[in-house]
């Protein structure tokens, strides 16, 4: 008796899917490239929002929301979900659904950029040093390198300056050794021998 009712059940909720208008695309639906440029966090928000009335559709553990949401995915987030479709497929040869849940289990590890795991601010903040009891600006990069009069000068790629790149003499740059080292190393050009 328990299943005939289970199955009525599951019919009802069947019907009530198929009859239900699922949203078009539209210009207003949060479009998703899988640029780096792109803030996948917020795409994620914002397609909650604009299908909040499909919330028990997003819960449900069917494939029928992320199908109503495909279409405004770019063609490299399309490819990646296809993949990631076709790899629920059992040993049995059921596919299990891709869920939304679990769609944004896979979009996350695979879109977001590994670089920059600090929330995005509208105002850069720049990196300083403290160094002697004074603020500095810290070194984002050695880019290159010249003599002039006797001495070694460095090109220094600064975080948080209005002019990015300065020459730097050697002596002043005691805190950026290691990165000194690493240009040498990087330029140095192998040696080869004669035969």
């Amino acid at each position: 008796m328990n299943h005939n009712v289970m199955m009525a059940q599951a019919q009802a909720q069947a019907q009530v899917f198929q009859t239900r208008a699922l949203p078009k695309k539209t210009d207003n639906a949060p479009q998703y490239d899988g640029k780096l440029k792109d803030d996948l966090e917020l795409y994620l928000f914002a397609t909650e929002k604009f299908y909040s009335e499909f919330r028990d559709l997003m819960n449900a553990n069917t494939s029928e929301s992320v199908d109503m949401i495909f279409c405004n995915f770019g063609p490299v987030v399309r490819t990646f979900l296809r993949e990631v479709s076709h790899s629920l497929t059992r040993v049995d040869g059921i596919r299990d659904p891709l869920t939304w849940a679990l769609c944004k289990d896979r979009l996350r590890p695979r879109f977001r950029d590994e670089h920059d795991t600090k929330p995005k601010r509208l105002n850069p903040v720049p990196c300083l040093l403290t160094c002697d009891g004074t603020e500095r600006n810290q070194v984002r990069a050695i880019v290159g390198r010249r003599e002039r009069k006797g001495a070694t000068f460095f090109k220094v790629r600064w975080y948080g300056q209005d002019e990015p790149d300065t020459w730097k003499p050697v002596s002043n740059m005691t805190q950026a050794q290691g990165l000194i080292d690493e240009f040498v190393s990087s330029t140095m050009s192998p040696v080869h021998s004669r035969s």
